[in-house]
């Protein structure tokens, strides 16, 4: 079956419509945030990585500075513990 988003698929292995799923870590540490239940209705069976977070693209026409600025700030977050969600 094809559920079409991550989110749909969590919903589905824990209704029991589908015995198991596939989800990105990244979704499911953000659903365990948002519904703390949701740990002890799934258990993980496996997993894949650790990954790394997915590719950052920008249009050609950007400006070469604010590349710059973007690039930057991406490669400094690891240092600022106040986005992270876990």
């Amino acid at each position: 079956m094809e559920a079409g988003w991550h989110e749909r698929s969590i919903d589905w292995v824990r209704s029991g419509q589908v015995d198991a799923s596939a989800i990105d870590s990244h979704v499911l540490v953000v659903a365990f945030r948002d519904d703390p239940g949701l740990r002890s209705d799934l258990r993980i069976i496996g997993t894949l990585g650790p990954s790394t977070i997915q590719p950052v693209a920008v249009a050609r026409r950007m400006p070469v500075t604010l590349k710059s600025e973007l690039r930057h700030l991406l490669l400094e977050m690891a240092e600022d513990l106040e986005p992270r969600i876990c």
